[in-house]
């Protein structure tokens, strides 16, 4: 078992003090963690200067008549659409997608911590600066918390998780040229509106191999743990991107990464 002295002590070694992060995380690659997902968050706020969390929801999106969710590759206007009963997002309430994981739900609900906007792919912050983090996540622009991120040098940190999880190689996409992918979801008002979100990233790890000189990597207790500086890691990834597009695809080279590689939907 690891309590919060063993994370902090590793946090520090891996680079983070001081830091402000994009974190993406696994409680359970710790193996056991006194105090869980409280410890680690516990061990984030006392070294790094920020912590950004995805707090990703689905439950306002707008789904389509024949599927069980709308992403359109190359319309603009879907068709046709099911609206279903979704829940308008609220960021006090909404709740978060399990798949965001223990630690970022501990981190959204961490007293001062704040959540963005989107509908669909809201990110929650706390540290210095973090209402500035979360502020105006419109819509059409999924990634824009990272992009604040990085305006704050801050840096990209994966515990115990690898690049599939990592959204900001979702924004190197965008700084490659491919534009993000068209949702659509129901407004507090009512309206439904198109929201962009990433696509897939199940191919992501094809990546890794390309990174070494730009990442640093450690363990904590059994964790993986990979940090590097937002800014060369997204230059590097976008750089790859432009000049092998095909190496984000996954194995099933499914039809959001043909669309990806192809450029990602009508603007």
């Amino acid at each position: 078992m690891i309590g919060e002295t063993e994370i902090r002590d590793g946090l520090v070694r891996a680079g983070l003090e001081g830091v402000p992060a994009e974190v993406h995380s696994s409680l359970r690659s710790f193996g056991r963690v006194d105090g869980g997902a409280d410890t680690v968050v516990a061990a984030l706020t006392k070294t790094a200067a920020l912590i950004a969390v995805p707090t990703f929801c689905w439950d306002a999106s707008v789904r389509h008549a024949t599927r069980d969710h709308v992403e359109h590759n190359a319309a603009e206007e879907p068709d046709p659409l099911d609206p279903g009963h979704p829940i308008p997002f609220d960021p006090a309430t909404s709740r978060i997608d399990d798949d965001m994981g223990r630690i970022a739900k501990t981190v959204a609900g961490w007293p001062g911590a704040r959540r963005s906007g989107h509908p669909l792919v809201s990110w929650a912050a706390w540290g210095a600066g973090a209402e500035a983090v979360v502020r105006d996540h419109g819509w059409d622009d999924a990634f824009r918390p990272i992009k604040r991120v990085v305006d704050l040098n801050g840096s990209i940190l994966l515990l115990g998780v690898t690049l599939t999880s990592c959204t900001a190689v979702h924004l190197a996409e965008e700084m490659a040229g491919r534009r993000s992918f068209i949702r659509w979801a129901q407004g507090a008002d009512g309206v439904v509106r198109r929201a962009r979100t990433g696509g897939c990233s199940e191919g992501f790890d094809n990546l890794l191999p390309h990174l070494r000189d730009v990442i640093r990597e450690t363990t904590i207790g059994s964790a993986r743990v990979i940090i590097a500086p937002l800014a060369p890691f997204l230059g590097r990834v976008a750089a790859i991107i432009r000049r092998t597009p095909e190496i984000t695809m996954c194995r099933a080279r499914c039809d959001r990464c043909r669309a990806a590689v192809a450029g990602g939907p009508a603007a």
